[in-house]
């Protein structure tokens, strides 16, 4: 028994090597990339749910002794045929007039040693064993998100969208305007100019209450997809509630001073705005520019750099970050 379970281990562990090394963070900027990000997702899928069944196996060995199918799937070539016949049966239901490894092998002698090995010597057995298979993956492996890939494709789509007043905020500022907020878990959030969620989501990970708003329509659906609090389009007619803890923001570059003074009337007294803006906001001697320091001159605030640029156009920006008073 500890043998099986030392091989069982090994494989897991193998697996949980191969999930590893596809999960680094890539850049998805160009459609090449995208493509190669969809192909090492698939790879994850597949990884994650052979670990599954492999952890599966492993309670089992103690409780019961494994089925000559089960037993053969601790090999990972095995398993792999198994996995690629399972896929050829689902489209041969789907297409019956289609032939592929499935169908010829499920008709006749099978002699392959390998299938002989799992008991698998004639066509009804194939059948069989499929079936067997399909019923263990059920049972052992969580199934894949069904909004995964919209969610991801949806992003990709708007990645490469990125130009003008669509930039989507790099992790690493976003993670900056969060710890600059200073929230928690039990404070209430609202990030306008919502786009693809990027500090949304990672606010999420400090506290749930989290309102978006987001004027692009397939955006705002991508934020549903994610489960975010969708309240509203246009981020400037919504009508100012002063019951936010802390407003994060990437307000469009082309009208930031705006947008920044209509969000600072959804704060609650002491609640606290961050925003990623360029840099022609800290001396500027446009007129838009002037007057919105002139506005800041009567609030608490105070400018602090960046620590990455936007990942399409390579933008220098600055963090704005301004307190409300308390009442």
């Amino acid at each position: 028994m500890s043998a099986i379970l030392e091989k069982i281990a090994k494989q897991a562990d193998s697996m949980q090597k191969k999930i590893d090394g596809l999960s680094g963070n890539y850049l998805t900027n160009t459609w090449k990339r995208q493509q190669e990000q969809r192909h090492r997702d698939e790879q994850i899928e597949r990884f994650k749910q052979r670990k599954q069944v492999l952890e599966y196996l492993a309670e089992q060995v103690g409780l019961r002794e494994l089925t000559a199918l089960e037993s053969a799937l601790i090999v990972n070539t095995f398993y792999e045929d198994m996995r690629v016949m399972l896929v050829q049966k689902q489209h041969a239901e789907e297409f019956p007039s289609a032939r592929n490894s499935y169908t010829i092998l499920s008709q006749g002698e099978v002699t392959d040693k390998k299938y002989n090995k799992a008991g698998i010597y004639n066509g009804a057995d194939m059948i069989a064993a499929v079936a067997e298979f399909e019923n263990l993956v059920n049972v052992a492996a969580t199934p894949p998100d069904p909004n995964a890939a919209k969610i991801r494709d949806i992003t990709f789509r708007a990645r490469l969208s990125q130009k003008g007043d669509i930039q989507f905020t790099p992790e690493k500022i976003a993670n900056q305007l969060i710890a600059l907020s200073g929230i928690n878990a039990s404070s209430k959030v609202l990030e306008p100019e919502a786009g693809i969620g990027s500090i949304a989501d990672e606010v999420k990970k400090i506290t749930s209450d989290v309102d978006c708003v987001e004027r692009m329509y397939e955006f705002g659906e991508l934020l549903k997809l994610k489960g975010h609090n969708f309240i509203g389009q246009d981020f400037l007619d919504c009508d100012p509630q002063p019951v936010y803890d802390a407003v994060i923001m990437n307000p469009p570059f082309s009208d930031e001073c705006r947008h920044i003074r209509h969000a600072y009337d959804f704060l609650k007294p002491g609640g606290k705005l961050t925003a990623v803006c360029c840099v022609r906001m800290v001396d500027s001697d446009q007129r838009k520019y002037t007057e919105h320091r002139e506005w800041l001159a009567g609030q608490d605030y105070w400018f602090t750099d960046t620590d990455e640029k936007f990942e399409m156009t390579g933008t220098n920006t600055k963090i704005l970050v301004i307190e409300k008073a308390a009442a």
